[in-house]
């Protein structure tokens, strides 16, 4: 009996094929993560501070979400709904939202809450988030 833990199943409903860590919006992000992490901060951080300061956060939900949701699906907490629906990305930006810029520098202390960061984290699932909603709206 081979383990569904060792590779991410597609998920293959009515609306379509979710590849999760494997879908392109997780995998560009991943990209574009490495890509400011090690060089466009380096050479353009100056000119552009969001890059800097907010270009890491934006990427985040886009690039967490897929396999978060692949988890919980392994689990049984989540069933067969291929990508992720505009309700589990609110909450989960919701969640991270409370959780890292208010929870953290409240009860951590080393760490310091920034607005910014809460509005890169919905910038980048509402553009997520269209992404995928318009591949199952092209879809179906």
């Amino acid at each position: 009996m081979k383990n569904d833990l060792e590779t991410p199943r597609e998920d293959v409903t009515s609306r379509g094929v979710f590849a999760f860590w494997r879908d392109p919006v997780c995998l560009g992000s991943w990209a574009l993560y490495l890509l400011n992490r090690f060089l466009l901060i380096r050479y353009f951080g100056q000119q552009f501070p969001f890059l800097a300061q907010h270009g890491d956060d934006a990427l985040f939900l886009p690039a967490a979400l897929p396999p978060f949701l692949w988890v919980r699906q392994q689990l049984r907490l989540r069933g067969p709904r291929g990508a992720p629906t505009w309700r589990e990305i609110i909450v989960i930006t919701l969640l991270c939202s409370v959780a890292f810029e208010w929870l953290g520098p409240k009860f951590l202390g080393h760490s310091v809450g920034d607005w910014g960061d809460v509005l890169a984290y919905w910038a980048g699932a509402l553009v997520a988030g269209t992404i995928w909603n318009w591949r199952k709206m092209k879809r179906g």
